[in-house]
C-alpha cells in the first residue's frame, strides 16, 4: 500500500514503498587508530664549536702583542664565543693588547678582576684550564670558524625572525626588505653600520656653506712643502704613489712627509721601511730635524747643538716605525698596518718600498705584472677600508735614461698601481750624479687640476730636505685651471 501523507509530500517522495524491508546496514569499520603522538623535537643547539674557542685563546695569549696575535684578534668580536667564560677572557686579551702587557694568567686574572668578573669564569684555575688548551701554528684558522659558527648563528636567528614576522601582520614584501638588508650585512660585515644612504647631507653642508670636505679639508699627510700641499693634498682613503729611478730622492721625501705630517697635526703616520734598517732611518730623520748630514750623526760626528735642534722638535719622534725584512709578505704587510692602526692610533702610512713587498700566495705563479697588479689591489682596500691616508714609494722601470722626465708608459710593470693611485708624483734628475738637478712633475691628480705641472726641487740629500723652487722649470708653462672653475 502506498503512504500517502496529508502534508502535500505524496507528490515529492513519488510512489516509493517505504514498508519494504531496510537492507542490512554496512559493516562497520573501525576507526583507525590515534597515531602514536611523535616525541617532541628537540632544540637543536646553535652553531657553536667551543674547543676551537679554547684553542684560539690558548694559542692568541702568549702571543697577544705581536703582529700575529693582534691580526687574530683583531678578526674577532667578544660575540664569536658562545662559552661566557671564554667571552670574558678575550676581552681582557683585547684590553691587555691595548696597554702592551704581556697576556698571562696572572695579568688576566687581573684585568679580569679589575673588571668584578672573575667570578663569571670561575675563578683563577678556570683561566689556567682555559690557557692550557692546544695550540696551533695558524690562529687565524681558528678566527675563521669561530666567525663561520657566528655567522650560521646570525642566520639562525634571521630565519626565526622570518618566520615571526611571516605569521605576524607584516607583508611579504616588507620582511623580505629587511632580510635583504640583512643578508647584504651579514655579507659586507657592515652589520653595525649604514650601508646605503642619501646625500640630503650635501644640502644641508652647503646652505651652512660648510666645506664639504672632512677634517683638515681631507689632506691626511703633508709633502712638508707648501707649494704641493695646496696643489696636490694626500688624500685619505687613496693611495699616493711617488715615483723615480734609483737615487733620485725618494726617500729623502718620505722622511719629510713623516715629519711634516706629525708637527702640522695631521696624523700618527707609520713609516713601514723594506729598504732601511733602523740606523739609516734614524740617521735620515736625525739629520733632517738637526740639518746636518746624515753620514755625521752615523758617525758621531755632530755636536750639542745637533741634539739641542732635535729635543726641539723631538715631536717628530713619537711617529711609529716598522722595519720588517725585504720580500716581506703581503699578508704580513697587512697584519703590521692593522696592528699599527688599532694599538698606536696609527692614521698613515709611508710604505718604502712597493718592489720589495713579496706577492699573495695566489700570486705565486702569476706574471710580474698581474703580480704586481694584485699587490696593488690589495694594498688600495687596506688604504680604503682602514680610511688611511697612505704614500707608496715605487721604481720606474730601468731603461738607461735617468735624466728623462718619467711618464706613465714608464711604469708599466706597476700599471694596477698607477691606476690605483689617486696622486703620482715623479722624479728626475737632469743633472749628474756629482751636479744634481732634480725635478718633479705632478703625473696624475684624481681630484683636482695641475696634471702636468712641473718645477725644479731643491734636494739636500744629507739632511732630507725637499723644497719645491719658486720659479718654473718651464717659463711657458701654466697651471691648467680644473674644468668648471672660474
Amino acid at each position: 500500500m502506498n503512504s500517502q501523507t496529508d502534508d502535500g509530500m505524496g507528490d515529492l517522495w513519488g510512489d516509493e514503498d517505504f514498508s519494504a524491508p531496510l537492507p542490512p546496514p554496512p559493516p562497520v569499520v573501525p576507526a583507525p587508530s590515534p597515531r602514536p603522538s611523535s616525541p617532541p623535537a628537540q632544540t637543536k643547539k646553535l652553531p657553536e664549536d667551543i674547543e676551537a674557542e679554547q684553542a684560539f685563546l690558548a694559542t692568541v695569549a702568549p702571543i697577544a702583542n705581536s703582529p700575529k696575535g693582534h691580526d687574530a684578534t683583531i678578526r674577532l668580536t667578544p660575540e664569536d664565543f658562545m662559552a661566557p667564560r671564554h667571552m670574558i677572557i678575550f676581552e681582557a686579551i683585547v684590553a691587555l693588547q691595548r696597554k702592551e702587557i704581556d697576556a698571562d694568567v696572572v695579568t688576566l686574572k687581573a684585568e679580569i678582576e679589575s673588571t668584578g668578573r672573575l667570578g663569571q669564569v670561575g675563578g683563577f684555575s678556570q683561566i689556567v684550564e682555559v690557557l692550557a688548551g692546544d695550540e696551533v701554528r695558524k690562529p687565524e684558522v681558528l678566527a675563521d670558524i669561530l666567525r663561520e659558527k657566528t655567522n650560521l648563528r646570525s642566520l639562525a636567528a634571521m630565519g626565526s625572525r622570518i618566520a615571526e614576522r611571516a605569521l605576524g601582520p607584516s607583508s611579504s614584501t616588507e620582511i623580505l626588505s629587511e632580510a635583504s638588508e640583512a643578508i647584504t650585512r651579514l655579507q659586507s660585515g657592515t652589520t653595525s653600520k649604514q650601508i646605503i644612504t642619501d646625500m640630503m647631507g650635501l644640502l644641508e653642508k652647503m646652505e651652512d656653506h660648510l666645506p664639504l670636505a672632512s677634517a683638515n679639508l681631507g689632506k691626511a699627510m703633508s709633502w712638508g712643502d707648501s707649494t704641493l700641499d695646496s696643489i696636490a693634498p694626500i688624500p685619505r682613503g687613496e693611495p699616493t704613489l711617488v715615483v723615480a729611478r734609483p737615487g733620485v730622492g725618494k726617500s729623502a721625501l718620505a722622511i719629510q712627509i713623516h715629519a711634516a705630517t706629525i708637527e702640522q697635526g695631521l696624523g700618527t703616520p707609520l713609516f713601514l721601511s723594506l729598504e732601511m734598517n733602523e740606523e739609516m732611518v734614524g740617521a735620515r730623520l736625525g739629520a733632517h730635524l738637526c740639518g746636518i748630514n746624515s753620514r755625521d750623526l752615523l758617525t758621531g760626528s755632530y755636536d750639542e747643538h745637533a741634539t739641542a735642534r732635535v729635543r726641539s722638535r723631538a715631536s717628530v719622534l713619537t711617529g711609529k716605525f716598522m722595519f720588517p725584512s725585504q720580500q716581506c709578505p703581503v699578508e704580513e704587510i697587512e697584519s703590521l698596518v692593522r696592528h699599527a692602526v688599532d694599538i698606536y692610533g696609527v692614521d698613515c702610512v709611508i710604505l718604502d718600498q712597493f718592489s720589495h713587498i713579496h706577492p699573495p700566495k695566489e700570486a705565486k705563479k702569476e706574471t710580474f705584472a698581474i703580480s704586481n697588479s694584485i699587490l696593488s689591489q690589495r694594498l688600495t682596500a687596506l688604504a680604503k677600508n682602514l680610511n688611511l691616508g697612505w704614500v707608496t714609494l715605487g721604481q720606474i722601470n730601468r731603461d738607461g735614461e735617468d735624466s728623462r722626465r718619467p711618464n706613465m708608459k714608464d711604469l708599466a710593470d706597476t700599471d694596477r698601481l698607477c691606476k690605483d693611485a689617486a696622486i703620482i708624483f715623479g722624479l728626475w734628475n737632469k743633472g749628474t750624479d756629482e751636479n744634481q738637478e732634480v725635478h718633479g712633475v705632478l703625473m696624475k691628480n684624481r681630484h683636482g687640476g695641475y696634471k702636468g705641472w712641473s718645477k725644479q726641487i731643491d734636494v739636500d740629500y744629507g739632511s732630507c730636505r725637499f723644497i719645491v723652487r719658486e720659479q718654473s722649470t718651464d717659463s711657458s708653462f701654466h697651471p691648467p685651471i680644473p674644468k668648471g672653475w672660474a
